[in-house]
């Protein structure tokens, strides 16, 4: 195979990796990662939630960050579900105990996305967050795919820089 036969490979390849990223309202089920971000006090962390699907109206997530850069927290909600059109939209709330009260969410999502903000009465702000498996398996076929393209290389015409 020459180098632009691989090109044209490649390129159609990574038309189509791209292309799967068309979102659909669908099953939200998984892992997710992204940032959290307060509104108020402009403190911001890293954020994973694990969507768990109850029924059709109900997903469980569990979310797990960081506040500081160093303190871990970690709280489960329920989100009640209204599908609308290709988004789904989320909300739900959680008591958190007498310091944080309690936060209300109202979020959209796609296949792909999910954004929410967050209300309580010290604090307001949003999440948001990617889903990882797809992207993780996205990253790892295009890095096959430079691999291949890499190795099929063949040297020079002439033989290469060693020959004579």
């Amino acid at each position: 195979m020459n180098l632009p036969s691989l090109l044209r490979n490649f390129l159609a390849f990574a038309l189509l990796a791209c292309s799967s990223t068309t979102c659909l309202a669908t099953d939200l089920s998984g892992t997710w990662s992204g940032t959290w971000n307060s509104n108020r006090t402009r403190h911001k962390g890293p954020l994973t939630a694990q969507f768990v699907k109850q029924d059709a109206n109900h997903y469980a997530v569990h979310f797990t960050g960081r506040f500081f850069k160093i303190f871990p927290f970690q709280y489960s909600v329920v989100l009640e579900v209204i599908e609308d059109g290709d988004m789904v939209k989320l909300a739900g709330s959680h008591f958190l105990g007498k310091m944080f009260g309690t936060f209300c969410y109202s979020a959209t999502a796609d296949d792909c996305h999910f954004t929410a903000s967050y209300t309580s009465k010290k604090d307001y702000g949003c999440f948001r967050l990617t889903r990882c498996a797809r992207g993780v398996v996205r990253k790892q076929l295009l890095r096959m795919t430079a691999r291949a393209i890499l190795s099929s290389k063949s040297p020079p015409a002439g033989g290469g820089p060693n020959s004579r």
